[in-house]
């Protein structure tokens, strides 16, 4: 069931606002409105899916009560002289719905999000993408405030990044400061002064005569405003100073890897979680994201996550077993990647069986790089090796197939004590110094693949900051790991 607000419908301006968000943000976008009133501006994003929170004081915008309205039968525009002056109209007192029973007609509450709040007074610490807000900076209720100081608490509430659209009322008679307050009507160009170099105005409108506006609720005569509308982006912070990240977004596994490091017992955000850190990931600066695991693409929502992050700019990087990607789910992802890691540590079935990753294992990447290199030969395809006491001796011919392959890129890691796992099977499965020094000098001389590069302890403490499947942000140091944070609680522009 439709419903309508009864301060009609919403200006086309406002559904270009949401396309421009739709095309510039990722696509689970938050948005805020300030003074909400039964919905006018509301209902435009909850009816495109879009999360959307509305702050307002007035109890029968948001729950329902009567209002009066203007009684006449046709309005006739006046242009404006400057001595215009019209009288009060009859009224009518009408029964209206508020905001939440509207929501509820429309099944919208998945969607929204209703406060009553006075926001000037007791602005949300929540941050959002997009803020929106149309003449609320005039309300006598707010008049304590200075318009810059509403101003600063609009742009307060934007999230780096993220987008801040003033509709506000500039006073007809600039002189008269009586019936014009400067607390509460702007004056020609003022607005831009309030946006200092954190900010990029988009889009700055200001009207140059008055334009008639006919009585309505809560105004019972004829009457003249003066609008502008400014649009503008609060530019991103970057003070990481790292700019890539290595994601493990579940410990989950299909594969059972005897020197595996990734985290045990811990469980696995949820979507929206996970959607808020890639947010916060991108607004500090991170423009490189290696998906891992356990096996990344078991995680339920890893689709969605890789199309926001390339909606974002960010350059997704997936280290997969390769087990789960068939022709469809290839097709799918490479859209939204620019590296695919494939792991591989021989091209025996036997070795590959006592490592835990299957008989079949090497047959799945021979198809993938096949398909790959057929179907999509611009893709950045690399491989991942770990070296280990039982495939030592079976370097030589994993060399022979990736040359013939011409892979952009090979990672040999010497199998290191890391985390539970690796550290419970390392007897077993170390090898020397010297072993693996001559194991790289080898592949040095013998490799025809243009980029290869080995990693030992030392280099992963060096390389990488790791953010796990529950948030935490975690860095290696002499072996062990170390908490910096966490990436769903914590200001990401701190955690270095």
């Amino acid at each position: 069931m439709k419903t309508h607000s009864i301060w009609g419908k919403a200006p086309t301006r406002l559904y270009k606002f949401i396309q421009m968000a739709e095309e510039t943000l990722a696509l689970n976008f938050t948005t805020c409105i300030v003074g909400c009133s039964d919905g006018k501006f509301l209902f435009p994003f909850a009816r495109k899916k879009h999360y959307v929170t509305g702050l307002d004081i007035d109890d029968v915008a948001l729950y329902g009560g009567v209002k009066n309205f203007p009684l006449r039968s046709k309005t006739k525009k006046v242009p404006y002289s400057g001595v215009n002056k019209f009288p009060p109209l009859k009224t009518i007192t009408r029964k209206v719905i508020g905001i939440k029973e509207r929501i509820e007609l429309e099944n919208l509450e998945k969607y929204t999000h209703i406060e009553k709040r006075d926001f000037y007074k007791n602005p949300p610490k929540e941050k959002f993408d997009l803020v929106f807000t149309s003449c609320s900076l005039h309300y006598t209720a707010n008049s304590t405030f200075s318009l810059r100081e509403k101003v600063q608490k609009l742009q307060d509430l934007v999230a780096p990044n993220g987008f801040l659209y003033i509709d506000y009322m500039m006073a007809i008679d600039e002189n008269d400061v009586e019936t014009y307050p400067q607390n509460k009507f702007f004056r020609k160009g003022e607005i831009k002064n309030y946006f200092d170099k954190d900010w990029e105005i988009i889009s700055l409108r200001e009207n140059n005569t008055p334009s008639f506006e006919a009585a309505h609720v809560e105004c019972v005569f004829d009457h003249y405003h003066k609008f502008g509308y400014v649009l503008a982006r609060k530019k991103a912070l970057y003070k990481l100073k790292q700019k890539e990240i290595c994601w493990n977004i579940t410990p989950q596994c299909n594969q059972n890897c005897l020197y595996c490091l990734k985290f045990l017992g811990i469980k696995p955000l949820s979507l929206k979680e996970n959607l808020k850190i890639l947010k916060k990931l991108s607004n500090s600066g991170i423009t490189e994201i290696t998906w891992g695991g356990g096996e990344p693409l078991i995680y339920p929502h890893i689709d969605t996550l890789l199309k926001n992050s390339w909606q974002l700019g960010i350059k997704n990087m997936v280290v997969s077993n390769g087990s789960l990607l068939d022709e469809k789910r290839i097709n799918h992802i490479l859209k939204y990647i620019d590296t695919l890691t494939l792991s591989i540590d021989s091209v025996s079935d036997e070795i590959n069986s006592k490592i835990g990753r299957g008989k079949k294992h090497f047959k799945q990447i021979d198809f993938i790089i096949n398909y790959i290199q057929k179907n999509y030969p611009k893709i950045n395809l690399k491989i991942n090796t770990v070296v280990c006491s039982l495939n030592k001796k079976e370097i030589k011919p994993l060399l022979q197939y990736l040359n013939q392959k011409q892979v952009n890129a090979w990672r040999i890691f010497r199998v290191m004590p890391l985390r539970e796992r690796a550290i419970k099977n390392y007897d077993r499965l170390k090898i020397s110094q010297q072993e693996f020094d001559s194991i790289k000098k080898y592949l040095l001389e013998n490799s025809i693949i243009k980029h290869i590069d080995f990693r030992e302890m030392e280099d992963m403490e060096k390389s990488y900051i790791l953010l796990i499947a529950n948030g935490d942000i975690m860095c290696t140091k002499n072996g062990k790991d170390l908490k910096k944070g966490n990436a769903l609680i914590d200001d990401l522009n701190y955690i270095n």
